[in-house]
Formats: C-alpha cells, structure tokens, sequence
C-alpha cells in the first residue's frame, strides 16, 4: 500500500473513531459531573407608580438594550426577579376617626411571564416582596451530577435566544379600608415600587477530575475536542507529507516560466502583453480571480455565519442563508450558453463577462454594508446573498471560460492547482482573516474592508486584453478585434437545448452517477 494510501485511510478511521470512541471524558458520555457557576443580576427597569384598587396593570421590558451587560455576565439568561415594595395609603374617613384606627391590609400581587414560564406572588401592606421566575434546573448547581450527558445537563441550564427579549410584568392591587361604626377610612389603590431584573447564569461543566470539558461550540450544538482532533492532526499530518514530500507531483511549486517542453506552432511564450501570448500574465490573472471569489466565500460561509449566531440567529435563519448563498451555484452551469452567445468580440469574449460580474459583486457589498440591523433582517440579507452568489458564480464561469480559451493543452493540470490554491487563500482571507479582526473593526467594517480589495483585484481584467487587436475600453482606437472563423463561431455559441442534451449525456455515464452520489454524501 502506497504512503498516500495509507494516510488517507488513516484519515478516515480517525474520524470514524472519533465518532464511535467514547471514553470518559467525553461530552456526550454519562457519568459524574459537578457545575461550578455564578449568578448575575441586571437591573433592566426601576419606577414608582399609583395602581388602583382591583385594576390589574400590565407591560413589558426587554433585553435588546443590554445585550452588552448580559454578554458579560455569561450571556445565559435563566431568571426575571420582580421585586416590589409598598407602604400604606389608607387615609382617615371621617372626623369620629382619632387616627388610633388599626389599618386594614392591602394584597398587592406580582406577576412576571416569559413565554410558556409564568409565576405570580403576593403580599400584604406595608412591605415587600419578590416575585423569583427562573426556568432552569437549581437542583444542577449543587453537588454530584450522576447518570446524566454534558449536553443534557446544558440544556437545563442554557437557553440561548429562547430566554432574551420581550419580559410581561403585571401588578394588581385589592385595597381594603378599616370600616368601624363611627369610623371609616379610605383606601383607593396602593403606591408600588418595582424593581425588574435579570438573572444570568454563567457556568461550566466539569469532569470527576474537576477539570472542565472542553468543546468547540457553534450555536446549540457542540463539538468535542478528541473528535475535532480525531480528524484534523491526520489532515495536517497529510498536508505536511504531500508538501514536503509529494511538490512535484502535485505541482505545489509555484512556476512563472515556460514549461519545459519544445515550442510547437501555436505556443505561446512570456513574452507578449495578451493572456494567450504571456503564460505569466494568465497565471497571474486566472490565480487573481479565483482570490476575488475565495475572499467573499470564506466571509459569507464562516465569518458571516458566526457572527450571525453569536448575535441570536437560530439555526433557521443561517440554514436559510446559506441555502439562498448556494443556490446560485448548484444552477450555474446555465450561465454557460449565456456567456457563449452573448459576447463583444471587440473587448474579449470573457472580459465583459467577468467585469459585469465583479461590479456586481462590489456594488452587493455596499448594499449589504448599508442594511441596519443584520440581524433582525434576515431575509432582507438572505436576498441580497442570492443575488450576490449570482454575480460570484457568473464569475466563476466567466472566469473558468476564459482559463479554457487561453490556456495551452499542457499548461491545464498546473495552471488549475493555481487557480484552486488562489481561491483557498482568498478563503482563508475572508473566514479566517476577517474573522480574526472583526472584533476590532466590527461587521460592517470587514464589509468595508473586502470592497478595497474586490476592486484591487478587478483592476486586472480591466486592463488586460485577452488577445491581440482587442480594447480595452470601447472608446479606445485599436485595430478590431480578431474575428473567429465561423465553425468556431457557431460552436461557440450553443443553445439551451444543446447544452441541456449534453449535460444528460454527461449524466448518463456510471462513472459521472458516481461521482454525484459520493458528493452528495460528503456535503
């Protein structure tokens, strides 16, 4: 068995282990835990007011204000404490009355409601009370866990979204007033104080050892540590053979010289100013591109995504802008016979294509730059990501088009492990890169900080020609464009109905059927 083989399988049975190894310090394993935690009040309203006898008086207070504060505190909301406090208002009714009178009591009641969690609580005049709702299991908090999983103690103890927003408070007074038989007092209503709280609950899960259990967790879910590493020191491991060990064969060295293979008529060297006179400038400008389609793919996918839920998304929402992201790409092969029948041969066949495209894609960004509450827009921005994979997957046609109009039959296999290699660094540019300093700059400014750089990148298909005689701008005097015979014309430019046949044709062989089931199950 072959090194590469090997690894391979390695990598494979890493994660299969990962998913079916369970030892006890696993998160999803029963056992004994402990909960270290603490508790955190935050004032969210305090006010005085008059309600009246036997009228109950309801409103609301909400979250959304002071996201910031409940961040701090552990960012998971367990409790509303309502407190109230109230002293006597009842006032003497007639001149018989000498003020010595005992005074009747009132019963002032409190009620707070969050969802399907409600509690109500009362008191008599003067005094105080308070009206303790919380939602999560208290008995966790205390000793020794048994019998129990990681993330079965945790959803007794987060809530996420579900606890933040809208919190209903009601007050009700039932006055009553001494009634002697020479005296009566009055009493219309009751002063109540009030004071509305949250309660956040910061915690961590920890082991028998009293060591916490380590995930890497994106929304409600989490992943354990041993499998994130079950899979990924394997991966590294293969990464590193192949670059140290298997360069050549992969073609990982980065080469702006003439392959080594004797010119035959027709081949083109570096020495010209067009992409199918200069191999240099096709490598540059094919590699360029496929950065200006990786930066915004990793922002979207990662940095976009996680920044989303770390702000509230549910699962929902992202499920449901990632579906409108990718939707453009799994129909793009239709943007195939567009591109091939509508052309301006004076400017490039692929020029204005890519051009159309990247504008496109800028002027999306400013768009999305500009919408005010992200995440309370959701389908506002899910819109706006259809649109703009669109314009990105146009791209990646026009782009793809070019490679196979200007690239030598030789150059294909290296000049494509450019191309990939330049869009997994403009992946890693927009996930990693803006992910990194977003918490500097913010989301808008890393929406900011893409447009320089999609606009940079434009600059080379704006100004280079794909073949000799074409313009660069339709104002310029140039000699006219170099026409295509007309065989190569009308191959050209293909129908719908010519395409779609050859797609079925293309589907109809067992090896591309293959290939669809082993994709569809690895996405």
């Amino acid at each position: 068995m072959r090194p590469v083989h090997l690894l391979l399988m390695l990598v494979v049975l890493a994660s299969v282990s990962g998913c079916l190894g369970g030892g006890e310090g696993d998160a999803e394993s029963t056992g004994s835990y402990t909960v270290e935690s603490s508790m955190t009040s935050i004032e969210l309203e305090a006010k005085s007011a008059d309600y009246q006898d036997e009228a109950t008086v309801e409103w609301s207070v909400d979250s959304s204000a002071f996201s910031e504060a409940i961040d701090a505190a552990g960012g998971n909301v367990v409790g509303v404490l309502f407190s109230l406090t109230y002293g006597e208002d009842e006032t003497s009714g007639g001149p018989l009355c000498t003020g010595g009178e005992a005074n009747a009591p009132d019963t002032i009641t409190g009620g707070a409601t969050k969802g399907e969690w409600t509690l109500s609580g009362s008191g008599e005049n003067p005094g105080s009370h308070d009206v303790n709702l919380t939602w999560h299991n208290a008995s966790l908090l205390s000793g020794v866990i048994e019998g129990m999983t990681k993330s079965e103690i945790e959803s007794q103890l987060a809530f996420g979204e579900e606890a933040l927003g809208a919190y209903n408070l009601a007050v009700t007074v039932d006055a009553e007033a001494f009634d002697g038989a020479l005296c009566s007092h009055n009493d219309d209503g009751e002063e109540v104080a009030t004071v509305v709280s949250l309660l956040v609950l910061d915690f961590t899960v920890l082991g028998e050892d009293g060591e916490a259990l380590t995930t890497m967790a994106v929304g409600d879910g989490s992943l354990p540590l041993v499998l994130f590493a079950g899979w990924i020191l394997p991966v590294v491991f293969l990464v590193g053979y192949i670059a140290t060990r298997q360069r050549e064969r992969f073609h990982l060295d980065l080469d702006f010289t003439e392959p080594e293979t004797e010119v035959v008529e027709g081949e083109s060297t570096s020495d010209g100013e067009t992409l199918v006179d200069s191999y240099r400038a096709r490598v540059i400008t094919l590699s360029a591109l496929y950065v200006a389609q990786g930066v915004p793919w990793g922002f979207i996918t990662v940095t976009m995504v996680t920044f989303l839920a770390a702000e509230g998304a549910d699962a929902g929402d992202l499920a449901y802008l990632l579906t409108l992201g990718t939707l453009p790409w799994s129909f793009k092969f239709l943007w195939g016979p567009i591109i091939d029948r509508f052309q301006i041969p004076e400017l490039g066949r692929r020029r204005p294509w890519i051009l159309i495209a990247q504008t496109g894609m800028v002027a999306l960004l400013v768009t999305m730059l500009m919408v005010p509450d992200l995440t309370n827009n959701i389908s506002l921005l899910g819109a706006l990501f259809f649109v703009y994979n669109v314009f990105t997957a146009l791209q990646d046609v026009s782009t793809d088009a070019l490679a196979v109009d200007v690239l030598q039959s030789h150059e294909f296999e290296r000049v494509n492990s450019y191309m990939f290699t330049a869009k997994s660094l403009g992946g890693i540019i927009g996930g990693a890169g803006l992910g990194t300093i977003i918490g500097v700059v913010g989301i808008r400014g890393a929406f900011l900080i893409q447009i320089p750089i999609l606009v940079a990148i434009m600059m080379v298909p704006l100004f280079m020609r794909e073949r000799p005689g074409e313009k660069r701008f339709p104002w310029d005097d140039t000699v006219a464009a170099t026409k295509v015979d007309e065989g190569e014309e009308s191959e050209e430019q293909r129908d719908f109905r010519v395409i779609l046949s050859n797609i079925r044709t293309a589907f109809s062989v067992r090896s591309a059927q293959l290939g669809i089931v082993v994709s569809l199950v690895i996405s």
